[in-house]
């Protein structure tokens, strides 16, 4: 047969292979026991209660359900967000949750609605509640259990915004929390162009610079326009029982951490300009101290564009990072700094220093420790211990020093 014949022959065979196929097909199952393997449900996850006395063991399902996977996302800055519940696209939810008392082993089951979906609860401080999401299409919304009986109160109208994370923290007055919120009358996401309002144009600056490649960026104004509908929040006090105070305006936040002290809140607001480059946590980043009222009381960082970075994987943003609370003190932040401009390749005796500073942060920040590697974490125990560590990814080294914080000396 020539191959101009078989050509045809193949063609003209294709429309009976079609005709044999069944009008519908469905998933199928494979069979035992890799099915009850596959099926299987994973070993609970255990989290201890601030007094150690009780776990929450949390139930979490084996394999994600088709309908979870085919659920549509917007691609935005390297995050996945699903639009119909505003929390990341397959991001684990758990499917129940139960209290248990350590000694003894008695067991109170969460009443979660049925059907429910949720994230990891979070014990108060004063170990008498849980607080949680409850992901579902048309709106994620809080909940808060009663840890003794484990009845649930649902707040349908206090409605989250988890695309970055965890949209909840507790105060330490176990009163209330701070919470991201879908604002207020956000309306539906900006309509898709029906045509082109102009090119896309990246410019090089004329000189080399290597760089990781990265997934679900943004590429478009049209991608800039939903990544802001879907990131704006409402910062805002929520009571415990669903009383909701807003703080400032919306903007584009990724963390809102009551002080221990309740007294002060830490911010962290994205801001422009975005790239098509470098994903989320590459860019401009606002590091703020707000008061109780919503008030600006100190910028702590503000991060620039980082669309230039080593890609050595010992190389980290210059300027500080890890903003965050210490928490054996009433209200003071610490960080990490990079003494090296955060380029592995430089040549320098110390390449990160861990600092403090205290409220109302007007004095200059104290410096705890140089370390001559890159920083890897600490512990602050209390007012005169803390663990620090340090590694060096490229020796796969890590040290670890035990410091006195109450005398930087």
């Amino acid at each position: 047969m020539s191959r101009t014949r078989f050509r045809t022959a193949t063609l003209a065979a294709l429309p009976f292979a079609a005709a044999a196929l069944p009008a519908q097909q469905r998933y199928m199952q494979p069979p035992e026991p890799i099915r009850a393997i596959l099926d299987a449900t994973p070993t609970p996850a255990v989290t201890p209660s601030p007094d150690r006395t009780r776990l929450l063991v949390l139930e979490r399902p084996g394999l994600p359900p088709i309908a979870d996977v085919a659920a549509p996302y917007i691609p935005a800055a390297g995050l996945r967000i699903n639009p119909r519940t505003n929390y990341p696209a397959r991001g684990a939810a758990l499917t129940g949750v139960t209290i248990m008392t350590i000694k003894g082993g008695a067991t109170v089951p969460v009443k979660l609605p049925a059907g429910a979906r949720v994230t990891a609860p979070r014990f108060s401080p004063d170990g008498a509640r849980l607080a949680m999401s409850v992901v579902r299409d048309g709106g994620s919304v809080l909940a808060i259990a009663d840890a003794r009986t484990g009845d649930v109160t649902v707040f349908d109208k206090v409605v989250l915004n988890g695309a970055t994370g965890e949209a909840c923290a507790w105060f330490a007055t176990s009163a209330a929390l701070a919470c991201k919120l879908v604002p207020t009358g956000r309306g539906p996401e900006p309509a898709a162009p029906t045509t082109p309002t102009g090119p896309i144009i990246q410019e090089s600056e004329g000189r080399r610079s290597a760089e990781r490649t990265y997934q679900d960026l943004l590429g478009s104004a049209y991608d800039e326009a939903r990544f802001v509908h879907y990131l704006t929040s409402q910062a805002a006090i929520v009571s415990v029982t669903g009383a909701v105070t807003p703080l400032g305006r919306p903007a584009l936040l990724t963390t809102v951490s009551p002080s221990p002290d309740a007294q002060w809140l830490l911010v962290n607001r994205i801001h422009g300009p975005f790239s098509y480059v470098v994903p989320l946590n590459r860019f401009p980043l606002a590091t703020e101290v707000w008061t109780m009222d919503g008030t600006v009381a100190k910028v702590i960082h503000d991060r620039p564009l980082e669309q230039e970075r080593s890609t050595a994987f010992d190389a980290t943003s210059p300027g500080p990072r890890g903003i965050s609370w210490r928490a054996d003190a009433p209200a003071t932040l610490a960080w990490a700094e990079a003494l090296d401009g955060g380029n592995p390749a430089v040549t320098v005796p110390k390449r990160d220093k861990v600092v403090t500073l205290a409220a109302p942060f007007t004095g200059a920040p104290v410096t705890h420790a140089e370390l001559a590697t890159r920083f890897g974490g600490v512990t602050w125990v209390n007012a005169t211990t803390a663990m620090v560590s340090e590694r060096w990814w490229k020796t796969q080294r890590t040290k670890t020093w035990r410091i006195d914080p109450s005398n930087p000396s």
